[in-house]
C-alpha cells in the first residue's frame, strides 16, 4: 500500500446552487497497486468497471485477463481495478499473490434477483450455468434451483475469503451511492468521482428481461464473436485451400490427356512397324519357340 492525503469536501444547499449536491475532491497517489472487484455475476461489474474510469489515478477494467492461463491470469497492471467474477473461482490463488495488500470490493445484489438472470442464461456459449450443472455439480439435465445454488456457493466463498482482509468493502449494486463515495475515499481516487456516482445509475449488459441490472454477459458475446472470426477465418483458409486442389487437380487431368495422346501417338507408331518387320519377326519367333521345345526335350530326357 502507498501513503494517501485526502482533502474532503462537502458542498450543501447553502454553498451549491445545486440543492444536496455533493463534491469529493482528492489530493493522492494510488493507495493501492491492486483493486479487485469480486462477485458473482449478473449484479452490475461492468457498471462498476465503467463508472471508474472515471478516475485518473488508477486504470479500470471487465474482465480483461480472459482467457490466460497460470501466471500470467493475474498479471494485472499496478494501480488498476479489476472487475471480473471469474476470479471468484481463483480465490486461493488471489490471496497467494496479493493476499492483503490488495483492497477487495464485494460487489452484491439481492441473490435472488441474480439466480432468475443467470437462469435466462443457459444457451450463453461458455455459460458458467451449463458448467456448473453438468460439469461441477454432474447433473444429467439442466436442474431447477442450480442457479441459486450457484450464486450462494460463490457469496460464502468470497465472504469466507474476505474475512481476514482489512482493506475491503460491500456494495449493493441496486443502492451504490454512499458505499461508492466511501469507497473511492478509501482508495484516494482522483478524477471526476461525482460522474463515477453518476455512472453507477447507468445500468451496463442487461439481459432481455431484465429492467435493471447487471454485469457479466459482455464476455460471452465476445466469445461467441471470436468464435465466429475463427469459424470465418477457416472457411477462408478452405476455400483458398479449396482453390488450390482444384488447380492441382486441372494439372493433373491435363498431364493425363497429354499421356493419353502420347500414347495412342506411339500404338499408331508402332502399326506400320510390326507390319514391316514382320517377315523377319516371325521366322525369328518361331526358331525360338522350336529352340525351346528342344531344350526342354533335352533335359526331359537326362533325368
Amino acid at each position: 500500500m502507498r501513503d494517501m492525503k485526502v482533502r474532503l469536501e462537502v458542498r450543501g444547499p447553502g454553498l451549491n446552487h445545486e440543492a444536496g449536491a455533493k463534491a469529493i475532491t482528492m489530493t493522492s497517489v494510488a493507495s493501492f497497486r491492486h483493486i479487485f472487484v469480486l462477485c458473482t455475476g449478473r449484479c452490475g461489474s461492468m457498471t462498476f468497471a465503467n463508472a471508474c474510469s472515471h478516475f485518473t489515478n488508477y486504470s479500470a477494467g471487465h474482465e480483461t485477463r480472459l482467457r490466460h492461463l497460470g501466471e500470467d491470469r493475474l498479471n494485472y497492471p499496478e494501480s488498476h481495478i479489476e472487475a471480473d467474477n471469474r476470479l471468484a473461482w481463483m480465490l486461493g490463488r488471489l490471496d497467494k499473490r496479493f493476499g492483503n495488500d490488495a483492497f477487495y470490493v464485494h460487489l452484491v445484489r439481492d441473490p435472488g434477483k441474480v439466480a432468475d438472470s443467470y437462469d435466462r442464461r443457459w444457451e450463453w456459449a461458455g455459460s458458467i450455468m451449463r458448467a456448473y450443472n453438468f460439469g461441477i455439480l454432474n447433473l444429467k439435465s439442466q436442474t431447477a434451483g442450480v442457479a441459486r445454488d450457484m450464486v450462494d456457493t460463490i457469496t460464502t466463498n468470497i465472504e469466507h475469503f474476505l474475512k481476514d482482509k482489512t482493506n475491503k468493502i460491500v456494495i449493493d449494486i441496486d443502492d451504490p451511492q454512499v458505499a461508492f463515495r466511501e469507497f473511492a475515499l478509501r482508495i484516494g481516487a482522483e478524477g471526476d468521482i461525482e460522474a463515477a456516482i453518476r455512472a453507477m445509475a447507468v445500468k451496463s449488459n442487461t439481459s432481455r428481461q431484465e429492467t435493471a441490472s447487471d454485469q457479466s454477459g459482455r464476455s460471452e458475446i465476445d466469445f461467441v464473436q471470436e468464435e465466429l472470426d475463427n469459424a470465418a477465418k477457416k472457411l477462408r483458409a478452405l476455400k483458398k485451400e479449396s482453390i488450390g486442389f482444384k488447380s492441382r487437380l486441372t494439372a493433373a487431368e491435363c498431364q493425363i490427356e497429354t499421356l493419353e495422346r502420347q500414347k495412342r501417338q506411339l500404338t499408331y507408331l508402332a502399326i506400320p512397324t510390326m507390319v514391316v518387320g514382320s517377315p523377319v519377326l516371325l521366322p525369328a519367333w518361331g526358331l525360338s519357340r522350336l529352340w525351346l521345345k528342344y531344350r526342354a526335350r533335352g533335359t526331359a530326357g537326362k533325368k
